[in-house]
């Protein structure tokens, strides 16, 4: 602004030395941030010292300490010119390499994702192949035991046939002796109903000893 609006001669020179000045600080915090092992500060180093030639061959021709010419008229230009051009050249190479990296692990977090899916299908695959056996396992055994049960019923179903039968035919033959038998001596008679009263403990035996439930 005050190039633009005062025109005296010391405003130039003015502004030309304040940059060299805000240069020089700029110079010095890249060289203590190089010194404690930032890399990219190297850069704004290489970058300062280009900007701050040109400058400083424009301060120069302008004093009179260099004679005019091309270069000398242009150097602050130049100075700036190669400043953009490394400054962004250094940019986009970090760019680059910030994307790359971030695609890198971008493309690991999928690959990280895709075999944790790989392990839980194969571990979902392995539980459903274990839970399939114990569950035939279990089939069998109630199959087994549903077997066994309906042999068990069937062998007291004919176990208990097979002694109630005999048991009804003696129950019955003592009964009819007993009543046909009308000149049997007291002796005798006892005897049937000892063969009664037999035949009536070993249906009441089998009732509650053959019986399903029981």
């Amino acid at each position: 602004p005050l190039m633009l609006i005062i025109n005296v001669w010391w405003v130039r020179p003015l502004y030309l030395f304040w940059q060299m000045a805000v240069i020089l600080v700029t110079m010095g915090v890249a060289l203590w941030l190089t010194a404690r092992g930032y890399r990219h500060a190297r850069i704004v180093v290489l970058v300062l010292l280009l900007l701050l030639a040109g400058s400083a061959l424009r301060v120069a021709r302008n004093v009179g300490w260099i004679p005019p010419g091309l270069l000398a008229d242009n150097a602050g230009y130049l100075g700036m010119l190669a400043f953009m051009l490394v400054m962004n050249s250094a940019i986009s190479s970090r760019y680059n390499a910030m994307r790359n990296a971030m695609e890198a692990a971008q493309a690991d977090a999928l690959r990280v994702a895709r075999q944790a899916e790989r392990d839980l299908e194969a571990k979902v695959a392995l539980r459903t192949q274990a839970l399939r056996k114990a569950m035939e396992q279990v089939e069998a055994s109630l199959a087994l035991e549903k077997r066994a049960q309906d042999e068990q019923r069937q062998l007291l179903a004919t176990v208990s046939h097979e002694l109630r039968t005999p048991l009804a035919v003696i129950d019955a033959t003592a009964q009819n002796l007993d009543l046909d038998d009308s000149r049997a001596d007291p002796l005798t008679s006892s005897r049937y109903q000892k063969i009664l009263r037999a035949t009536q403990r070993l249906t009441v035996l089998i009732n509650d000893s053959l019986h399903e439930d029981g």
